[in-house]
């Protein structure tokens, strides 16, 4: 379900990632875009206006099947899609397949059970790739 403040970040996540250069400077990073907007979203809801992103980081592991604390949600896009210029172009797609996926499921309590499932055995607890060309500064 859609509100106008989640367009709004919307409309903000494809003007930087149309652009990222001009917001962010030379060679920006995915982790760049992600701090940038995070604080676009804190603005939007300290205002009382909350763009409604909750379970992001939990959907971005779940889609990529990388389930590990230590492996920042922007690592993960890197590492799967194989360059901070593919993951900051795939950004508007994966956030509104995010958003809709979410919606699918019944809201975050119906994503956090998808991964609950998907998980349930424990030993997935803690998957990550064996090796990455990813940094953690990612």
């Amino acid at each position: 379900m859609s509100n106008v403040w989640q367009e709004r970040y919307l409309k903000m996540l494809d003007e930087v990632c149309q652009r990222p250069g001009m917001w962010l400077g030379f060679h920006p990073t995915l982790r760049q875009v992600h701090e940038l907007l995070s604080g676009y979203e804190l603005g939007l809801s300290d205002a009382g206006c909350s763009p409604e992103m909750n379970g992001w980081f939990q959907w971005v592991g779940y889609h990529f099947n990388i389930h590990n604390p230590a492996w920042s949600s922007s690592r993960i896009i890197v590492h799967s899609l194989g360059s901070q210029e593919a993951g900051i172009a795939a950004l508007p797609k994966l956030v509104r397949q995010f958003l809709n996926e979410r919606e699918v499921l019944g809201g975050i309590e119906g994503l956090e059970a998808a991964i609950q499932r998907r998980f349930a055995d424990g030993l997935s607890c803690d998957a990550a790739p064996e090796s990455t060309f990813t940094t953690t500064n990612d």
